[in-house]
């Protein structure tokens, strides 16, 4: 048996702090910079508090970083969205299949 599989994730906001990193992951991720075409960064309220949402919007491109996790580390980012995300997979601007997390 090998190392589990590795996925791709697709990071605009928060997850791209190397503190939040370190609470949801354990560690600072390493990531490439990568766009989402056709995407640019909203915001939602939850919970009286303002964090970025990703929205389709066909004049812009979503700048973000492209992280290479492991199938726990996605669960742990599923935890860390909660339910007012949901994930979504895409095609980056690179041509790479990645998730993203957009409103629920």
């Amino acid at each position: 048996m090998g190392e589990p599989a590795d996925v791709s994730l697709f990071a605009y906001g928060t997850l791209r702090d190397a503190a939040i990193q370190q609470s949801v992951f354990g560690r600072a991720l390493r990531g490439d910079p990568d766009s989402l075409t056709g995407w640019r960064r909203g915001q939602i309220l939850i919970d009286g508090q303002v964090y970025p949402m990703a929205e389709p919007d066909p004049a812009v491109d979503l700048q973000g970083q492209l992280y290479r996790l492991t199938p726990d580390d996605l669960a742990r980012a599923d935890a860390y969205e909660g339910e007012e995300y949901r994930r979504v997979e895409v095609i980056l601007a690179s041509g790479r299949r990645a998730w993203l997390y957009v409103a629920a």
